[in-house]
């Protein structure tokens, strides 16, 4: 059963161009099903929380968070994740 307001938060790390490619097809796949937005992740520049304003902008009052992290640790991506977002 698909949820009108339910959105989807891919999370991944900003890595090399192949791999940002990779995850803008998957985020552009699937927003043709549901809200989606991606979260690209790097140092510099952690853009957790615009996707998330995005995906209220867009409706959804639900969201669905789906890490696409490959390398980085559990308890690493949980603390940036949690860090970026206030209301987690």
């Amino acid at each position: 059963m698909a949820f009108a307001s339910q959105g989807i938060l891919l999370l991944a790390d900003d890595g090399k161009p192949e791999w940002t490619t990779q995850v803008m097809q998957l985020a552009a796949s699937v927003d043709k099903r549901k809200p989606t937005e991606l979260a690209l992740w790097s140092a510099a520049n952690p853009n957790v929380q615009a996707a998330v304003d995005r995906l209220i902008q867009r409706g959804a009052s639900e969201i669905v968070a789906v890490p696409l992290f490959i390398v980085a640790s559990a308890s690493d991506i949980t603390s940036r994740v949690t860090s970026s977002v206030p209301c987690v």
